[in-house]
């Protein structure tokens, strides 16, 4: 299995629509269940995620439970509980992605991918939850598995900023930036701190030229992938 992080991705929160408009929207997704067997399992995450953002739980309960009874394979369930949890992040509902999350890391997967963003994006959850200090766990549990991807640095540095650690924050930003330089988010957290903090740069030349190099290659094709 090869797992997509959509966030550690920075969504808006979606917009609210009207009740008028929930039973087209729960109609293209059950239809989306009933077709191509190739997106069932992502057309039931979808659903799963649609019904608690509307707030009938029940169904979101069975629609979960049928989702996750399809396997008994552990590596398998582990990456549907990973799937639920993207469809949860995608429409606001973090704390239950992070419950699937972490149910996924209960079963321990042995593939390293997937053992990974379940770190990662558990830590990306908790982050968006203010569980700071929780999601800095996480997140140096999955850099630990892998610590080439930019994923959980750049998480990881949104967790130390939201402790207060801003120059170590700002590190960690910076190696997410340098890993993966088509993925301007890490670089605009930092800025984002350099505005209420102008003086954390003072007195480290290291740190102000690799941020100065960050600006100049962050958007640019470099031949590295990176995950949205």
């Amino acid at each position: 299995m090869e797992p997509s992080e959509t966030h550690g991705t920075d969504y808006g929160k979606p917009a609210d629509p009207s009740v008028a408009s929930y039973a087209e929207e729960e109609r293209a997704l059950l239809d989306a269940v009933m077709g191509c067997e190739c997106r069932t399992v992502q057309a039931v995450a979808n659903l799963v995620a649609f019904y608690h953002r509307i707030g009938r739980q029940e169904l979101a309960q069975a629609y979960a439970d049928r989702l996750l009874g399809g396997s008994e394979d552990l590596n398998e369930r582990a990456g549907r509980l990973f799937m639920l949890g993207i469809a949860m992040e995608g429409v606001w509902q973090f704390a239950e992605a992070a419950a699937y999350y972490r149910q996924g890391l209960m079963l321990e997967p042995g593939d390293p991918d997937l053992w990974y963003f379940l770190q990662n994006n558990l830590g990306y959850s908790l982050n968006q939850l203010g569980d700071f200090q929780t999601a800095e766990d996480f997140c140096r549990r999955a850099i630990e598995v892998n610590s080439a991807r930019h994923n959980a640095h750049k998480n990881l540095g949104v967790a130390l900023a939201g402790q207060g650690q801003y120059r170590e924050a700002i590190t960690s930003l910076l190696t997410a930036a340098e890993a993966c330089p088509q993925d301007p988010r890490a670089l605009r957290h930092i800025e984002e701190i350099l505005v209420g903090q102008p003086e954390l740069l003072s007195g480290e030349p290291a740190l102000g030229a690799r941020l100065d190099l960050c600006r100049q290659r962050v958007g640019k094709p470099t031949g590295q992938e990176g995950r949205p």
